[in-house]
């Protein structure tokens, strides 16, 4: 919600399509897609419930290995589901070229790197079988598009700046410790 707000406020239809117009509606597809599929479904439940990197290590939530396998294998569907989608609209960002990098990216690639922290976004690229799945265009092969929105959206100067900031803020918290 904030990266829409944020988008409309000071960078309108530049960062979120206008209001009211189909790739307004495509925008918010995505958008929701992503936090309610990836990010709650997927890697939250490796945030509470994982019992070697999540809150269960410190007591506050139960250890769930079973849950936590199943929210990686779906997190896993939902990015294969989004690399494809990449796919049909030529794998450059969510909205396609004609829109272009939009806040729908800023989410996506914020719960790639999630993902590749703790260790799940490997098997979402490289083990990717999209025939499996039903539904998907099967010509997609999900991997090397996806790494190449990955390199593409991390090398934008936006993006460096603020991996840049993170790591600052990291290495001020372990200097309190």
């Amino acid at each position: 919600a904030i990266n829409t707000y944020l988008g409309d406020k000071f960078r309108p239809g530049t960062l979120v399509p206008p209001p009211g117009t189909p790739l307004r509606g495509l925008y918010e597809q995505y958008v929701h897609h992503i936090i309610s599929d990836l990010d709650a479904q997927g890697l939250w439940v490796h945030r509470k419930y994982d019992k070697d990197k999540g809150l269960a290590k410190i007591g506050m939530f139960p250890a769930l290995p079973e849950a936590v396998e199943d929210a990686r294998k779906h997190a896993c569907r939902v990015t294969q589901i989004l690399g494809a989608s990449l796919c049909d609209n030529g794998g450059k960002y969510l909205l396609g070229d004609e829109f272009g990098f939009s806040a729908a990216d800023v989410l996506f690639v914020h719960c790639l790197d999630w993902a590749q922290a703790i260790g799940w976004l490997d098997d979402s690229l490289d083990g990717a079988d999209v025939k499996k799945m039903g539904g998907i265009d099967e010509k997609c092969d999900v991997g090397p598009t996806l790494r190449s929105y990955l390199e593409r959206c991390r090398s934008r100067p936006a993006y460096k700046s603020a991996k840049k900031c993170s790591e600052m803020e990291k290495g001020l918290q372990r200097s309190r410790l």
